[in-house]
């Protein structure tokens, strides 16, 4: 049917442009009727239609595969094998997205994998560097605190025996004034002061040496052999153990 170009329609669609000022898609869909162009499918679209189409179609002689195989005695439906007892189903297809290359997916899990066990051994390992940082600590404060009783038991044992200043400065908790001045004589290359632990053993040796005493039993022993058959030892972790 030819167009009639003083219809009411061609007359609307005309009247809504200027003349000379036509798009070519407005023209398109002038002379189209007003319909335009059908739009174009994608690509992909049209190739996974053709995928589906070819797995829907059964094989036929045509094939060059299939006749071979009916020629060797396989029947449609029936299944792989002498026997006739392997698969029936066609292989599936597994579609391959993106642009890398094989085996990048497997590559990228693998190293995900690795970071997750290397992220998981670092968290593990800062937490076992702060528990024993933690344990670290609370054994030097426990050493310090088992160094302020021997200081204080040995400063009251030895006064009690009439002695007037401490053996070694730091034997006491509070030094006497000659001890202090004794110190202030000393020239500043004196070798330096030992650890907590190292005076710690120190003084635990003095005590039980030169009056049976042990700290961490509290108690004063008749003599060195009362000791050795009544305290564990010389040690916290002896009498913890005890």
């Amino acid at each position: 049917m030819e167009e009639d170009y003083m219809s009411d329609v061609f007359l609307s669609q005309s009247a809504q442009v200027k003349p000379g000022l036509l798009t070519k898609s407005q023209k398109r869909k002038i002379n189209d009727g007003g319909k335009g162009r059908p739009q174009a499918k994608k690509k992909k679209v049209v190739e996974d239609e053709k995928r589906k189409l070819g797995l829907a179609t059964p094989l036929s002689l045509e094939n060059k595969g299939f006749a071979l195989l009916q020629k060797m005695g396989y029947k449609q439906g029936a299944g792989i094998g002498k026997s006739g007892a392997g698969e029936t189903n066609l292989i599936p297809l597994v579609l391959k997205d993106g642009r890398g290359g094989l085996g990048r997916s497997s590559f990228l899990k693998e190293k995900e994998a690795v970071k997750t066990a290397q992220k998981h051994e670092q968290q593990t390992q800062t937490l076992t560097d702060f528990i024993q940082r933690k344990q670290q600590s609370q054994i030097v404060m426990r050493m310090e605190g088992d160094f302020r009783h021997s200081q204080q038991a040995c400063e009251q044992l030895d006064k009690e025996l009439g002695q007037s200043i401490p053996t070694i400065p730091w034997f006491w908790a509070s030094p006497s004034p000659l001890a202090e001045d004794e110190d202030s004589d000393e020239s500043s290359d004196c070798e330096e002061e030992p650890l907590v632990a190292e005076k710690l053993a120190t003084l635990t040796d003095y005590l039980r040496d030169n009056h049976f005493y042990c700290v961490w039993c509290g108690t004063s022993y008749e003599s060195t052999k009362d000791m050795s058959m009544h305290c564990p030892g010389n040690t916290r972790e002896v009498h913890d153990n005890f």
